[in-house]
C-alpha cells in the first residue's frame, strides 16, 4: 500500500511497523506511518496535553497506555462481578442528544 501524504512518502511502511512491534522511539513521522494517520493528525497529537512524548519521539507501548486511559469506560465497565453493590452510573449531562438516548436505553 502506498503512502499518499508528501511529508510521509520516504517513509518505509514495513520498517516503521517493525519498529512499532519492538517499541522502538518513533518520531512523529514514522509514528503517523505506525497509526494510519497524516502527518498533521499525528503533529496535533503530539501537542496534546499528556502525550507521551520524549524528546520528540514516543514509543508506541506509551502511546497505548495513554489511549487507553483517555477512553470513557463503558456503562457496562462498572459493574461489579464480586457481588457488591453496583456503582452509581455517571450523569449524561455534556453527551449529544443521541449518546444520551442510547446510555439511557441501555441502563433499562
Amino acid at each position: 500500500m502506498q503512502i499518499c501524504d508528501r511529508q510521509l512518502a520516504g517513509l518505509n511502511r514495513r520498517s516503521v511497523l517493525e519498529k512499532r512491534k519492538a517499541d522502538l522511539a518513533l518520531n512523529a513521522k514514522e509514528f503517523a506511518v505506525g497509526a494510519g494517520m497524516s502527518y498533521s493528525a499525528a503533529r496535533d497529537l503530539f501537542r496534546q496535553p499528556g502525550f507521551p512524548l520524549v524528546k520528540n519521539v514516543v514509543f508506541w507501548s506509551d502511546f497505548e497506555l495513554w489511549r487507553r486511559s483517555r477512553i470513557v469506560a463503558s456503562p457496562h465497565a462498572a459493574e461489579p462481578t464480586n457481588g457488591t453493590t453496583p456503582a452509581r452510573p455517571k450523569p449524561l449531562q455534556g453527551l449529544p442528544a443521541r449518546a444520551q438516548r442510547i446510555l439511557s436505553e441501555a441502563r433499562k
